[in-house]
């Protein structure tokens, strides 16, 4: 991930991956489909005391597909229990029941609009990453927010 005085390389690899994301989305999208999207790329290897695996920031670019035009709306998803499924090093699931709540829905036009006020792209895409995060990280325990921390979280409405 970025940080926030990402030099001019970053900021590059950052729009390089934007675009090959953005190429990605134009191939799925050829046909009516329902995607999910997983922006933090993977399972967390870190667990915190419970078991609980923590959540992590979301991966460079993935805003590009929060922010597609071609999406009406994101509905975010909190996953509870896949931790209890594959132990990290194991190749064979165990038996273990999985938790889906689905959150309320954002609409794309309007996390557009709020995205726009941001000039810098670098900025932009961790601002878009994080609140749909965010939103996710404010349905777990506070020991399992990872970089969302312990705090309360700030949320804006979404329209």
């Amino acid at each position: 991930t970025l940080s926030e005085g990402a030099g001019e390389k970053e900021k590059w690899i950052a729009g390089l991956i934007n675009k090959r994301a953005k190429r990605v989305i134009d191939r799925l999208l050829k046909k009516p489909s329902i995607f999910v999207i997983y922006p933090e790329g993977g399972r967390s290897k870190e667990v915190n005391e419970k078991g609980q695996s923590l959540l992590q920031k979301a991966a460079i670019g993935c805003s590009s597909w929060f922010l597609d035009t071609r999406f009406g709306s994101i509905t975010p998803v909190v996953i509870s229990g896949p931790e209890k499924m594959l132990f990290p090093g194991e190749q064979w699931p165990h038996h273990a029941g999985i938790d889906l709540k689905f959150l309320r829905t954002i609409k794309t036009s309007w996390l557009r609009k709020e995205a726009a006020k941001i000039r810098d792209r670098v900025q932009r895409d961790r601002y878009v990453s994080d609140f749909v995060m965010k939103r996710i990280a404010a349905e777990v325990s506070k020991g399992a927010r990872g970089p969302y921390g312990e705090e309360d979280l700030d949320l804006p409405a979404a329209a």
